[in-house]
């Protein structure tokens, strides 16, 4: 009679607990990375400093006044050197606006107004010396009982 030789198996109950000891291992190291990544982009993104930044940087822009005054300035002034408005005209009981806005440097774009406080303004835009633009501003419809100055938004474009 022929003896076979025994074969080890090619498997063995500890190999396969090895394996998945080292398979487990490999993804709690990759969730664990993932997660710590996750974190800390979520930490960045509600960070009010990154969003004043990126904010400052994505859509700079003031708010301000028929009288000059600035109210809010969310990086327009970045680019802008001054922004003078002369509000001393009125036609037939609504007020003219002359706005000039001056930016350091030249823009490709004119700067958007938009009111805040007026219902309806026509606004017409035409460049000035320099990188000057001046706009004229005709109030169509105020709202009732507003008695304070008017307030614009005026947003850059790059």
């Amino acid at each position: 009679m022929t003896e076979t030789p025994s074969r080890a198996p090619l498997i063995t109950v500890g190999r396969l607990l090895g394996a998945v000891i080292t398979l487990l291992t490999l993804v709690g190291f990759v969730y664990g990375a993932v997660q710590f990544v996750d974190n800390r982009i979520a930490r960045a993104v509600t960070d009010d400093e990154f969003v004043r930044e990126v904010a400052l940087q994505v859509r700079p822009f003031i708010i301000f006044d028929a009288s000059g005054t600035i109210h809010v300035d969310s990086g327009g002034m970045h680019y802008l050197e001054s922004v003078v408005v002369d509000s001393s005209g009125i036609n037939r009981g609504m007020r003219t606006y002359r706005i000039v806005v001056t930016p350091h440097e030249h823009l490709a774009y004119e700067p958007l107004i938009e009111p805040l406080t007026v219902e309806l303004l026509l606004i017409t835009c035409q460049r000035g010396p320099g990188h000057q633009f001046i706009y004229r501003a005709k109030e169509i419809m105020r709202q009732t009982g507003a008695e304070d100055p008017a307030r614009f938004r005026l947003e850059i474009f790059r």
